[in-house]
């Protein structure tokens, strides 16, 4: 049989192979849309709408044969004036007295304006900028970007006006030794046709030495001024006259400090040298002692200058700070260039005095040498170029000097720019980003924190108007008009005709009462009668039991029944707080992310029911929608921003295996937290 079957299968194999290929793809397809209806993510939605919001607390206690009730003000301030009279009959909402407002109005004003700002705030951060906005930021990044750039080109510019000084000073140099050369040629020339010899014992040459000593000795109180002046800047030896400067200063270029710090150490050990060898021959020195201290002498002011020079350049790359004015940073400029200038003065000044110890060698046998006219002739041009060649040597240190200056400023005006402009773009950016979470949750707070302050401002406003809670007689007057009240003494009592329900609230609920709130009260015995009241008095001071703290409120009843006695129980439930026509929504579909910001999820786009028949599905996901809360109760929440009537929001998400929803607040009669998502007090 199984032979058959093989054959049968063999001759027709073709034919099962493609069954099985359409055997495999239905299945797989098959098993694709059964595992795709299982991981289906559907959203329930929930619209927002209009209505009244109302939070309430519950309480029990019984009915008191008490009819006794003490009004006392909820603030301190100074009495106006008094509306009764021991024996006066009065009714409940009638004005017993009237208390100072002044201060009281002022605090509302500006509790209303912190709040109108911190929604605008808020309002602005939401929207973003306006065209004309923008168009100024853009601007601005604009007018940097070309500030940076031109600076880019001034320093191209300085580096080819450096370039073009710097050649020009080599020309006039090199043209200077070539002139210095053919006139010493001339000059031994005719010192040679003439037959002159030179005596180095005249009395021109010990006083160009004189001077030499004198120059030295100057030049000493020269150096150490100008090491002094750097080091009271840089703190290397000593501790500057503003001891925090080092620490304080803004550097910017961080090379620019350590070449000054460099140059310090090596103006240093050059001017000890000279120091040393000038103290070593001061007893007694010779002209050969002074050719090697000018020596030395020239290499030290060299070394002074590079000094000035850097920490010129360390102060131009540094910016101010709390420490340092700006003030005192163009002090210390001011000096160091003026070191530098002593400095450059040295130099020249060492190169003259040199300079005329060989002139005053040439002058040897001058009345030999006035008397022929040809060597007088080539003794005045060799000096001449003597001084141009070192003209043109002070020109080219010169230029390299400006050169220097001029492009480390050209430099440090770009490094300016360039921070300029990165901050311009970094406040545009800034500008048109979309508002953080943290910011939104900033702003929320803010109007959390204003709405608390001018709700508590309108409130003390309104507690300078003392009323009575209930019906009843005047029975004492307990204060006069000019005396300040304080929160526990009594101003009135009433005695009421009516019997007094007393209830128990714990210490978190007793926070949220007033005097003058409505009630609703229910008797257990009494099934079926349901009255109205308000909030009479509550305790100042509470009960202690079992750990737990509870407050005693009195309830004055609008009507009376004759089938109430004392001591019967009592439940009440006072209304707190209680909004119309606000927009409200679920409190399941309100989310607070980790920066504590208040958001609901909206979905956008088509949406079509899920084949649960569960909510709906959507080919896109839901985006985040920040809002702005106010009052909320066990199912609801006010939204005053963020959202419109008839907005859908999600209050539910389910993938087929899980389902995520947003668990509403437990807590009743309470005020939620501006962009905290849970309740408040």
């Amino acid at each position: 049989m199984f032979q058959k079957i093989y054959k049968y299968i063999k001759a027709r194999k073709i034919t099962f192979i493609i069954i099985l290929i359409l055997a495999v793809v239905g299945g797989y397809y098959g098993y694709g849309r059964f595992k795709g209806t299982n991981v289906q993510t559907s959203y329930v939605l929930s619209t927002v709408e209009k209505g009244t919001l109302i939070t309430s607390i519950s309480g029990t206690g019984q009915v008191t044969a008490d009819n006794q009730v003490e009004i006392k003000p909820k603030i301190s301030a100074d009495i106006l004036s008094i509306k009764v009279k021991a024996g006066d009959k009065v009714k409940a909402g009638q004005l017993l007295a009237e208390l100072d407002n002044k201060d009281l109005l002022k605090k509302v004003k500006d509790a209303k304006s912190s709040l109108d700002q911190a929604r605008i705030n808020l309002s602005l951060k939401l929207v973003g900028l306006t065209p004309e906005e923008l168009a100024v930021s853009k601007n601005s990044v604009e007018s940097a970007k070309l500030s940076y750039d031109n600076a880019v080109k001034s320093l191209d510019t300085a580096k080819k006006n450096a370039d073009d000084n710097l050649k020009q000073a080599q020309l006039q140099l090199t043209n200077s030794q070539i002139s210095l050369e053919n006139a010493q040629r001339a000059y031994d020339t005719s010192l040679t046709s003439q037959g002159f010899t030179t005596d180095d014992k005249t009395s021109g040459l010990s006083s160009s030495y004189a001077t030499a000593k004198n120059t030295l000795s100057s030049a000493l109180i020269t150096m150490r001024t100008a090491l002094s002046s750097a080091d009271n800047i840089l703190g290397i030896d000593h501790t500057p006259v503003n001891s925090n400067l080092k620490n304080v200063l803004g550097v910017l270029d961080f090379q620019s400090l350590a070449d000054a710090q460099n140059a310090y150490q090596n103006s240093k050990y050059a001017f000890s040298i000279f120091e040393s060898a000038y103290n070593s021959n001061a007893a007694n020195i010779t002209e050969t002692a002074i050719d090697d201290l000018l020596k030395k002498a020239m290499d030290t002011y060299e070394n002074i200058k590079i000094l000035e020079h850097n920490t010129y350049g360390t102060l131009t790359n540094s910016i101010t700070s709390s420490d340092v004015s700006q003030t005192t940073l163009d002090s210390y400029k001011s000096t160091i260039s003026a070191q530098e200038s002593a400095a450059i003065a040295g130099i020249n000044t060492m190169q003259s005095t040199i300079f005329a110890i060989k002139t005053a060698k040439l002058n040897i046998s001058t009345s030999d040498l006035s008397t022929s006219g040809s060597v007088s002739s080539a003794k005045n041009s060799l000096l001449t170029s003597k001084n141009s060649l070192i003209t043109a040597e002070d020109n080219l240190n010169q230029a390299k000097l400006d050169n220097k200056k001029n492009i480390e400023a050209a430099e440090s005006d770009i490094k300016s720019k360039k921070i300029s402009y990165d901050n311009a773009v970094a406040q545009h950016n800034l500008k048109i980003a979309k508002p953080r979470a943290i910011d939104i949750a900033s702003n929320q707070l803010q109007i959390s924190q204003a709405q608390d302050n001018y709700r508590t401002a309108l409130d003390d406003l309104n507690n300078t108007k003392i009323v009575s809670p209930i019906d009843g007689i005047v029975g004492k007057v307990s204060q006069e008009v000019g005396f300040q009240t304080s929160l526990s003494t009594s101003i009135v009592t009433i005695i009421s005709a009516k019997k007094l329900p007393v209830i128990t609230v714990n210490e978190v609920d007793v926070a949220k009462l007033k005097t003058g709130q409505k009630v609703t009260l229910t008797f257990s015995a009494i099934d079926g009668l349901t009255l109205t009241g308000q909030v009479a008095e509550i305790d100042a001071i509470g009960t202690i039991a079992q750990g737990v703290v509870s407050y005693s409120v009195k309830i004055g009843m609008d009507t009376d029944d004759s089938r109430i006695k004392p001591e019967m129980s009592v439940s009440a439930t006072i209304i707190t707080d209680q909004k119309s026509d606000v927009l409200t929504v679920a409190n399941s579909a309100i989310k607070t992310d980790s920066s504590g910001a208040t958001y609901v999820e909206i979905l956008n786009g088509a949406t079509s029911p899920s084949s649960s028949g569960t909510g709906v599905v959507s080919a896109t996901a839901p985006v985040n929608k920040y809002i702005v809360t106010g009052l909320a109760n066990d199912t609801n929440t006010e939204v005053t921003q963020g959202l419109s009537e008839g907005d859908k929001v999600v209050t539910r998400t389910s993938n087929g295996k899980t389902t995520t929803t947003t668990a509403a607040s437990s807590q009743n009669s309470a005020f939620r937290i501006l962009g905290g998502g849970g309740p408040g007090r």
